[in-house]
């Protein structure tokens, strides 16, 4: 364009090239108009969740990443110490505290961002983080607050699944009141969407042409989950500590579509991966991210791309 033009020193080099940033970095960050925002994908025609809002169309606005941490509280979870230890790791990722040491842990969860908490065994357990304020009585140089206990809501028909409240989910951690979901798991599911029945009988299988069914999903429900999430832009880190068989071929698709990690514990002994658990959920959170955007490449009239249209990442 007329505006881009520029003449050449004696170098033949533009006399603009120092005040281009794009002339002289590899990568250069842009702040762009809406025409660059992800598109909200098309609803899909059958739903594994149920919801009363209007899908959501045309381009999405950048906002600050929200972090779900679920939490498997079924027996086994338990008596490994694993829910233990996941629920302290991230209490010092949001909050800092001591390691093992003694050491000071600062917190690293990103101040803009926003955090919500699940619970499930066979049912699923929301929780409203929202402060209610009981009263507020203002002193001299402090003011006085009493709150409400965090309610927990039981959603049971796991079949049908249901957000109980649309306030109240999502808090930012800082303030104690497109994201990222962290499931921590120690069984196989059993029941819902996507329910695994049973072990495959390995030693038939093994050295034959269906050998490679034990590294797929047994049930589709899991690529359409990763899909889905995928499309809306919302990475899923499975963290799996097992005692037992737990199909990790099917659970694990859903990072792998999403651009999540799988993290594998087997026989978790918090003694021995507690801080090995905690290394790689820092690292998780604190690592630089992109989500919700879309790519557009563009070159020269010499160049020939297979790709023709705006992908969603």
């Amino acid at each position: 364009s007329a505006e881009y033009f520029c003449n050449l020193d004696a170098n033949l080099m533009r006399l603009d090239y120092r005040q281009r940033p794009e002339l002289m970095k590899g990568t250069v960050d842009f702040v762009v108009p809406e025409e660059y925002w992800a598109i909200n994908p098309p609803q899909r025609l059958v739903l594994p969740y149920y919801t009363h809002q209007p899908p959501r169309t045309g381009s999405r606005p950048p906002e600050p990443m929200r972090y779900i941490f679920a939490f498997d509280v079924s027996y086994e979870a338990v008596q490994l110490g694993f829910l233990r230890s996941a629920c302290a790791c991230v209490s010092r990722i949001l909050f800092g505290g001591t390691d093992a040491d003694g050491a000071s842990l600062d917190a690293c969860f990103p101040p803009e961002c926003s955090v919500a908490f699940l619970t499930y065994d066979s049912t699923i357990h929301f929780y409203d983080l929202s402060v209610r304020l009981c009263h507020s009585v203002r002193a001299v140089g402090f003011i006085s607050i009493q709150t409400d206990p965090v309610r927990m809501l039981v959603v049971s028909d796991i079949e049908e699944v249901f957000v109980p409240l649309q306030r109240g989910l999502f808090v930012n951690p800082v303030q104690r009141l497109g994201g990222q979901v962290f499931v921590f798991s120690g069984t196989i599911p059993t029941v819902g969407i996507g329910q695994l029945k049973g072990q495959p009988n390995e030693t038939d299988l093994l050295d034959t042409d269906k050998e490679r069914g034990l590294y797929q999903p047994r049930d589709n429900a899991w690529i359409e989950i990763g899909q889905d999430c995928a499309a809306d832009g919302i990475g899923v880190h499975m963290i799996l500590a097992p005692i037992k068989y737990m199909d990790v071929g099917s659970i694990g698709v859903v990072a792998s579509l999403t651009g999540g990690d799988l993290l594998y514990h087997p026989r978790y002994d918090p003694l021995r991966d507690a801080v090995v658990l905690e290394s790689q959920l820092r690292r998780l959170v604190r690592r630089a991210q992109g989500y919700n955007c879309v790519m557009r490449i563009r070159s020269s009239h010499g160049a020939f791309l297979f790709i023709t249209s705006s992908l969603p990442l």
